[in-house]
């Protein structure tokens, strides 16, 4: 989770918004809304299992563009809900 956490705001850093900020945005979201960690967690297994590219969890964690937009726009929708 914090690992997640921690790439994400690395990601979207901005000299306006730091990572820091980002940081407590994206933790706050995964400790309000649990079903965010479970459903990145199921992300991560469906891509090691269908991508022959994929050999382990933490490269789509790290690199995967896709898999990183999918999982910001989590904790975006949960910033809208609020």
């Amino acid at each position: 989770e914090e690992c997640l956490s921690t790439v994400l705001a690395d990601k979207l850093a901005h000299p306006l918004l730091p990572n820091t900020a980002l940081l407590k945005i994206v933790q706050q979201a995964h400790a309000d809304d649990p079903t965010i960690i479970d459903d990145c967690i199921a992300d991560l297994m469906t891509v090691k299992d269908n991508d022959p590219a994929c050999s382990n969890f933490l490269q789509p964690l790290l690199f995967f563009k896709g898999f990183q937009a999918l999982q910001i726009h989590r904790v975006a929708h949960w910033l809208w809900m609020r």
